[in-house]
C-alpha cells in the first residue's frame, strides 16, 4: 500500500501548478511505500559475530534507521501497522524473524522509549527483550528494564549506538503488540 504524505511548503514562491507532485493547495506530495521502507533496513540480525553475513553496524546504517523512523512519524500509524503485518504475514519464517529483528530496533527509535524504566513496567514481546532485562533472577523493587536496548543515543539525539544482536530466545518476538504498546505509552519520538 502506498501512502501519500502531504508537506506543506511556507513558502509560496516554491509553489507551481505545473509541478506534477503538487496539489493545488501548493503542498508537495511524497509518495512513500512502507514495506520498501522496512525492507531497505540493514538487518540487525547480522550484526552477530556468528551470523555467516557478519557485519558491524556503521554510522551509515544508524542513520538508515534515524531516517526510516523519522519517515514512519510523519505517516500514519495505522497504515505503518497494517503494512508492517501484511509483510510480516508475506515472509516465510527465516525472512520474517530477520525482519523482526529490525523492527525490535526501529521501534525503540520510531517511539519515545525511554534508556530505563522500572522493571516493574517492563512489558516484554517475545525473544530479544531478555538481553535488556540482565539478571531475570533480580527481583529487587528499585532494579530497572533497559527498555532502549540495543539503541543508545547522543545528547544531540543521533543514534550513537545500536549495540550487536546476541540472540533470540524463547518464542518468537511480536513486533505488532510492541509497536501498540509503545504507540500508546510513549507516543512518537520525532
Amino acid at each position: 500500500m502506498k501512502i501519500h504524505l502531504l508537506i506543506l511548503l511556507s513558502l509560496a514562491a516554491a509553489c507551481s501548478s505545473s509541478n506534477p507532485h503538487r496539489s493545488a493547495e501548493g503542498a508537495v506530495i511524497i509518495e512513500a511505500d512502507v514495506a520498501e521502507l522496512l525492507q531497505s533496513l540493514p538487518d540487525w540480525a547480522h550484526t552477530w559475530e556468528g551470523s555467516p553475513h557478519h557485519h558491524a553496524f556503521t554510522s551509515t546504517d544508524r542513520a538508515a534507521y534515524l531516517r526510516a523512523a523519522q519517515l514512519l512519524a510523519t505517516m500514519d500509524l495505522d497504515a505503518v501497522r497494517s503494512d508492517t503485518k501484511r509483510l510480516l504475514q508475506s515472509l516465510p519464517p527465516d525472512e520474517a524473524e530477520v525482519f523482526a529483528a529490525n523492527l525490535f530496533v526501529l521501534w525503540r527509535i520510531l517511539f519515545d522509549v525511554p534508556a530505563t524504566i522500572p522493571r516493574s513496567e517492563r512489558k516484554v514481546f517475545g525473544s530479544f527483550a531478555v538481553f535488556s532485562v540482565g539478571d531475570v533472577s533480580d527481583h529487587r523493587a528499585d532494579s530497572t528494564y533497559q527498555a532502549l536496548w540495543p539503541v543508545v543515543f547522543s545528547t544531540t539525539g543521533s543514534i550513537a549506538s545500536i549495540a550487536a544482536f546476541v540472540s533470540s530466545t524463547g518464542g518468537g518476538y511480536h513486533p505488532l503488540g510492541e509497536f501498540d504498546h509503545f504507540r500508546g505509552t510513549y507516543g512518537l519520538r520525532y
